[in-house]
């Protein structure tokens, strides 16, 4: 989110917390597919973090979700 906050499955975690969470799912079976969200407020460095952590890990298949514009610059 815009104030820094992250998500993972709609749970409050931190970027650390994130890549512990992962590799507790990567350590049962494969992530065949991650769905990254951020809306336009959110800081391009925090979605590259994000998106690094991912990489680091192995996930290879990244979808990032978007949602269509409705009027806004």
């Amino acid at each position: 989110t815009s104030d820094g906050s992250l998500f993972l499955d709609g749970q409050p975690v931190d970027l650390p917390g994130l890549s512990l969470s992962l590799r507790e799912r990567l350590a049962v079976g494969p992530i065949k597919r991650c769905f990254v969200a951020a809306d336009r407020t959110v800081p391009h460095g925090q979605v590259v973090a994000v998106l690094d952590v991912l990489r680091h890990l192995g996930i290879q298949e990244v979808a990032l979700e978007t949602t269509a514009d409705r009027g806004g610059p």
